[in-house]
């Protein structure tokens, strides 16, 4: 996942598929796909995952999850 300062630190929504990148939710359990052909769908994560992002360059971060 990439983000940008806009995209991380933008606090206009924090719900949804955004709490799992712009604030301290773990990524744990069931998830549904909010958009797309999968829209609807439920994936199961059975571990929990902190997001941790690391800086790229001044105004673009990133973290990578293996799951």
């Amino acid at each position: 996942m990439v983000g940008s300062d806009d995209f991380i630190k933008n606090k206009m929504k924090n719900d949804g598929i955004y709490e799992y990148f712009r604030g301290e939710k773990i990524i744990t359990g069931p998830i549904i796909c909010p958009t797309g052909p999968d829209k609807g769908k439920v994936i199961h994560i059975e571990s929990s995952y902190k997001p941790e992002w690391k800086i790229l360059t001044d105004s673009t971060y990133y973290y990578l999850l293996k799951i």
